[in-house]
């Protein structure tokens, strides 16, 4: 059990942790939050919009393919516009996270 509560002090995990000791667990933040779920519908436009859109080019299917890949751009667009790169407020940008 020390190295769970270690684990959880490193990684402050949000959620329900139920034998994990109360000193031990995360910030208290809520785990899904509005940046979470559009970063999380950004990643999944990017990464459906390239693929099928690839998969439509190759096809010879002109249309789809531009009109995905165009959503998987932008999708990716959001995500650097935004900086929801998975980072907290305590790591400065540009540094690695713990």
């Amino acid at each position: 059990m020390p190295r769970l509560a270690a684990f959880c002090q490193l990684v402050s995990p949000g959620g329900a942790w139920g034998p994990v000791p109360p000193e031990s667990r995360g910030d208290g933040r809520p785990v899904l939050n509005r940046a979470f779920v559009g970063s999380w519908i950004s990643g999944m436009a990017l990464i459906i919009g390239l693929n099928l859109g690839l998969g439509a080019l190759l096809l010879g299917r002109t249309l789809p393919g531009t009109i995905l890949i165009a959503v998987g751009i932008a999708g990716l667009a959001w995500i650097l516009a935004t900086g929801s790169v998975a980072r907290d407020e305590a790591t400065p940008p540009g540094a690695l996270p713990r």
